[in-house]
Parts: C-alpha cells; structure tokens; sequence
C-alpha cells in the first residue's frame, strides 16, 4: 500500500511541477504578488500623505477677524488663497485643500463659530483640515489666556488635569501582531493558493481528460490513489504558506520601519526561535491537511475543472 502510495505520489507532484499554473500560483504569488499587495499600498498611501504633511496646505479664509487671518499666515503649515468660485468647485479643482468660514452670532459674542469645509476623499484636503484644527486650537487658547490675563486670573487654572496616551507595547509586540495578523490572513489563502491547482487537475482534471479510468485500471489500492493525490495537495497546501510567510516577512522589513516611530532597530531574537518554528510549522502541516482534505471533497465531485 506504501509502495502505491509513493508512486501516485510522484507521479502527481511530477506532473504538477511541469505545469506553469501550479509554479506560478506556487512561487509567484507567495514571494512576489501577496508581498506587492502589502507594501505598494503602504508606500503609496503613506508617501502621499507625508507629503501632504510637509508642504503647506492652501486654505481659503472667509473671516471679518483680521487677528485670525494673521494667525493662519503666520503658520508655515497653511497657504491662505482667495475663495473665487464655490466651495465645491474650488475643492475639485484643487485650488483649495479647504475652505474655513468664520463669524459670531449675537447671541453669544463670547464664542466665534467656525465652518471647516473639505473632501474627506482627498488626502491633501483632510490633511489640510487637521491643520486648520491645530491652528485655531492654538488661537483659542491665545484667546482664552488673554481674556484670563485681563481678569488676573493665571494660566495655569486651565490645567486641571494633564494626561498623555502611551504605547505599553514594545516593538516586537507590535511587529508581532503584524506578523500574526496580516501575515497570518495571506498565509491561509496562500495555503488555499497553493493546493487548489493540484488538487482540482489530480481530480476533476484527470476525469475530464479521461486518464482517471486509466490509472483505476492500475494494481494499485484505491485507497494508495486516493492518498497518493491527497499527499500532493497537502504538500503544496504546506509549501505555499511558508513560501508565503517569507515573502510577507520581507515585505515587513519594509513596513515596519514606518509602523515604528521611534526609528530604532527591532530585535527579533524574542520572536522567533526553535520551537516557535516547530510550532508554526506543524500548525501550517494540519492547516494545509484540512484545505487540502476539504478542496478534494468538492473537487472529486466536479465533472469538469471550470
């Protein structure tokens, strides 16, 4: 029965190893498009708001304070321009990142009210937003110091309580939890990946083609075929994540880097070592076992590999 076994067994890995579709879903899509798919999206969503942040943001100002407009252009972060079609034209046509609208009620001459208008679609306009907020945020507190000043009340009757939010995890938590979650979630279609070929070609393939009747025909148990191609899906169930997580890994080498602000170097030491490994690995052999056993079921079944 081993003998039948390890003879179906080479004879499926050989002939899936001949085919392009099952390399490229085996090497292509685990070292080069599931890493592509992390990194390009960090990079470009991430160096698109970087430079949103250094240069300054074009603001239109409509405001009868002339003490506020110095504020915004003393700001190196704003670049105040003037406000000459509408607001929605003006936010399309990117002449302006936003639009700030300023004025008082009479009911409350205390408080100055004002209007952020922006396209939460645009990076360079909810970037320009966050600024205006930080500008007038520091010119409220101008404001309610000098009026405090004028009352000879002292500043520090603001403070009632100061707090600060902190990260308690170190760096190798937070690489950790990027490589337990989102390596985690491509290591699982990968695994899916990796084995669908094989198992799909070893099953329907071969009755489409006619050649499952042949090989039955064969001195060899049932059973020895059945295992034999079961044994190449979870080999290829098995190959692909791994391959998958390498990959994934070197795209982390990329993101990390900005995930961590502090620059510092991440020591790995604490995550990976022997038995961790041993561990993944057997967790990866029954979760490639699984796949493999649940794509064969509903591949045995199909009269065709469409």
């Amino acid at each position: 029965m081993l003998k039948g076994i390890g003879l179906i067994y080479r004879k499926e890995m050989w002939t899936a190893l001949r085919e392009r579709r099952t390399l490229i879903f085996l090497f292509l899509f685990p070292l080069l498009v599931w890493p592509v798919f992390v990194v390009l999206p960090w990079f470009l969503i991430g160096g698109k708001e970087r430079r949103a942040q250094a240069q300054p943001s074009k603001v239109a100002l409509v405001s009868a304070y002339p003490e506020l407009e110095k504020e915004f252009e003393a700001s190196d972060k704003l670049q105040l321009v003037r406000l000459e079609d509408s607001v929605s034209a003006a936010l399309q046509q990117r002449k302006a990142h936003c639009v700030v609208y300023v004025d008082s009620l009479a009911s409350d001459s205390l408080v100055t009210y004002a209007r952020i208008l922006y396209d939460p679609i645009q990076t360079e306009s909810r970037t320009a937003a966050d600024k205006v907020e930080l500008v007038l945020s520091q010119y409220e507190r101008k404001i309610v110091i000098e009026r405090l000043a004028q009352q000879g009340v002292p500043e520090r009757m603001l403070e009632a309580l100061s707090y600060r939010r902190q990260n308690a995890m170190g760096q190798n938590q937070m690489l950790g939890y990027f490589l337990g979650f989102i390596i985690g979630m491509f290591v699982v279609m990968g695994s899916m990946m990796g084995s669908m070929a094989v198992v799909i070609d070893s099953t329907a393939g071969e009755k489409e083609r006619k050649t499952l009747e042949l090989l039955l025909t064969a001195p060899i148990p049932r059973s020895s075929i059945m295992f034999g191609k079961y044994l190449a899906g979870v080999t290829f169930a098995f190959i692909s994540p791994i391959l998958t997580a390498l990959g994934m890994s070197l795209a982390a080498s990329f993101v990390v880097p900005v995930l961590v602000s502090s620059g510092g170097s991440v020591d790995l030491s604490g995550l990976i070592s022997p038995g961790k490994i041993l561990i993944i690995l057997l967790v990866i052999l029954l979760m490639a076992a699984f796949i493999a056993a649940l794509q064969m079921t509903v591949a045995v079944r199909a009269h065709s590999n469409r």
